[in-house]
């Protein structure tokens, strides 16, 4: 399957008086959409492509992280219940990353919030790690893990 496609086109400018032009071809039907018209140069043209494989790439990149994300919080919102065993919670939480860690953790009702949190700093090493991460952002008054450290 082709994505992108080339025109030669003729161009007004430069000594060539021909250039290219680079589209995207959408794969249902076949349409073009012409991204970048009349490249007048093999610079130019360098240049883009250099652009675009960058930007793919950084696409790419935040795509694993959105979909790392996703599977994530499906699993976590799955597997992390009210009433679970403090043990059991942790171990879920322990695995999400951090922004993941305040969403779950603070949507639990605050009698689950409480038995983690003794849990944690009672049978965890709260100087590395996500226990660490967890005693830093764990507020005693309302019992929620807070963006601002305590």
């Amino acid at each position: 399957m082709e994505f992108f496609v080339l025109k030669r086109v003729k161009i007004e400018k430069g000594d060539l008086k021909e250039g290219l032009s680079i589209g995207m071809q959408n794969p249902r039907d076949s349409s073009v959409f012409w991204i970048f018209e009349n490249v007048n140069s093999q610079g130019e043209f360098e240049n883009i492509i250099k652009n675009l494989k960058e930007n793919l790439e950084q696409v790419a990149r935040e795509g694993e992280k959105i979909w790392r994300k996703i599977k994530s919080e499906a699993e976590g919102i799955k597997a992390l219940k009210p009433g679970m065993d403090p043990e059991e919670a942790w171990e879920i939480l322990e695995k999400a990353d951090e922004e993941e860690i305040f969403q779950l953790f603070n949507n639990l009702p605050e009698r689950d919030r409480k038995g983690i949190a003794n849990y944690v700093f009672t049978n965890k090493n709260v100087f590395k790690g996500k226990p660490l991460y967890f005693s830093q952002y764990y507020d005693y008054g309302s019992n929620l893990l807070i963006k601002e450290p305590i």
